[in-house]
């Protein structure tokens, strides 16, 4: 009988147990308990970072939002009051001596004038008042918010007792003797209160939505010149 070459040899085979593969293959692929919890601490840990930079991110784009929001208000508010300090002017006739005037009362915190609001075509005068509330010059608790607000007076008294209001802007920064919200200077440019004396009127508008936080305080600024004061 003719031998075949070794290399067409049948060699004897080995046969396997039925459970080679679980005790095999199967079995290595496999994870313990400790790596699952141990994957599972870092994936708690990973989403909760996530978790945090996207509340953080969040709070800054709603902090930002609310102080542009609060930029454009303050700027309405500032178009507002020059529009009416220019315009402003004498009333043919009055019932006190001292609403006789432009400007009837001039502070830091607190300016009345006569103006025409209504734009009605009528061209009758208003006394009005551009107020910031509380009042800065007096005593407040830390946290107290500013608010600048416009007030109708009764023409006749020159009293702003029970008379409709509206809100001008929030978030006023001129909180304190320092940031006055007006100043006034006479016709050599000195600073003046007398009202028979003013000839401009310097607003100094300041935005802050949260002192504690960055940006810094916004300040909008215009000189006016009431363009029909008695010179």
């Amino acid at each position: 009988m003719a031998y075949l070459p070794n290399r067409y040899r049948i060699t004897k085979l080995k046969v396997l147990p039925q459970n080679w593969y679980v005790r095999g293959t199967r079995a290595q692929a496999g994870y313990s308990l400790a790596e699952l919890l141990v994957a599972m601490v870092i994936l708690i840990i990973v989403l909760g970072a996530i978790y945090g930079a996207w509340q953080s991110l969040s709070r800054t784009y709603a902090f930002a939002e609310e102080d542009m929001s609060a930029q454009t208000q303050a700027r309405f508010a500032m178009a507002e009051m020059v529009e009416y300090i220019r315009t402003a002017r004498q009333p043919a006739t009055v019932a006190l001596e001292s609403l006789d005037a432009v400007i009837t009362q001039a502070g830091a915190f607190s300016l009345t004038l006569w103006t025409d609001t209504e734009r009605d075509g009528t061209h009758d005068l208003q006394l009005i008042r551009f107020r910031v509330v509380p009042d800065p010059l007096e005593t407040h608790d830390a946290g107290t918010t500013f608010e600048l607000w416009r007030e109708l007076g009764d023409s006749t008294t020159g009293s702003f007792d029970e008379n409709p209001t509206r809100l001008v802007t929030a978030n006023v920064g001129n909180s304190s003797a320092t940031y006055p919200l007006f100043q006034y200077k006479d016709s050599t440019g000195a600073n003046t209160t007398d009202v028979t004396k003013i000839r401009e009127v310097v607003i100094s508008l300041r935005i802050d939505v949260d002192p504690d936080r960055s940006p810094a305080t916004n300040v909008l600024t215009s000189i006016v010149q009431p363009r029909n004061l008695r010179q």
